[in-house]
């Protein structure tokens, strides 16, 4: 693959972002494993957070999310335990760019476990408090932005390829522009009739049968998240992180001996 066979020339388009926090991180003067240890102290944040946001929509919605609040508690706890082990097994190789992967790493299971253990639930919870016209516009709307989700990813893909090989960019061409245009002319018109349609028959809802107000609201709340799921999942896992994290990283890692008579720094922990 051409995309791990670059030069050090090459890659120096896509590193300098990583390169610059792992190089603020050092001048901190901060030993190496207390940095381990400090993000692993935001991870064991974000998983309490987790668990106090869970309990609290549990506590609101008993009947809803009962059952869900286990497998967010127990992913919660398996999170901050698997976590430990793993930065401080990962501590003694005692270098900078192994830290910031190991970390992003973590980061990054962690949040799609989250979306995929959510996204179900979310799913089933809105089919069962929504009408079904309702439910398969949401459906086809969710459908639409999995679509735009995914050209994104693969457009940012070419984009970030392009740069680091240091070729003329295919989604500049004009063939390439005029595909662009239209698909976004599409899926914004598709997008605008779906939601003018959700809102409407919700509305109608709650102006006309005032015993669905509750009922109506809660289906809102949830309509509006759930097509995130699938954007997020999409972009994050198939072109944000490795392309702007992991790769970096990569080539950091590949080229570290290059990278440290470059910026006059030791990677080394």
């Amino acid at each position: 693959m051409k995309l791990l066979t670059a030069s050090f020339q090459q890659s120096q388009a896509i590193t300098s972002t990583r390169a610059e926090e792992i190089i603020e991180n050092i001048k901190e003067g901060s030993s190496l494993r207390r940095q381990y240890w400090r993000d692993y102290g935001v991870l064991l944040l974000f998983c309490f957070g987790i668990v106090i946001m869970t309990f609290i929509s549990a506590f609101a919605f008993p009947h809803i999310l009962g059952a869900i609040a286990n497998v967010f508690y127990l992913l919660a706890v398996v999170q901050a335990v698997i976590a430990a082990p793993i930065m401080l097994i990962s501590s003694f190789y005692h270098n900078w760019i192994i830290e910031q992967f190991v970390v992003q790493s973590v980061v990054c299971i962690l949040l799609i476990v989250l979306i995929f253990i959510a996204f179900p639930f979310f799913y089933l919870t809105i089919k069962k408090i929504t009408g079904s016209i309702e439910f398969i516009l949401l459906e086809l709307f969710c459908m639409v932005v999995t679509v735009l989700s995914s050209y994104l990813a693969v457009r940012s893909i070419i984009k970030q390829r392009a740069v680091l090989l240091q070729e003329p960019n295919p989604s500049q061409s004009p063939v390439f522009t005029k595909i662009d245009k239209g698909f976004k002319v599409i899926s914004a018109y598709s997008s605008i009739i779906l939601l003018l349609i959700l809102v409407f028959k919700w509305l109608q809802k709650l102006f006309f049968r005032s015993f669905e107000w509750d009922r109506t609201l809660k289906a809102i709340g949830f309509s509006l998240f759930l097509p995130l799921f699938p954007a997020i999942v999409i972009y994050f896992v198939v072109a944000y992180s490795p392309m702007n994290i992991f790769l970096p990283l990569y080539y950091l890692k590949r080229y570290q001996s290059e990278y440290e008579a470059k910026y006059q720094i030791s990677f080394r922990g």
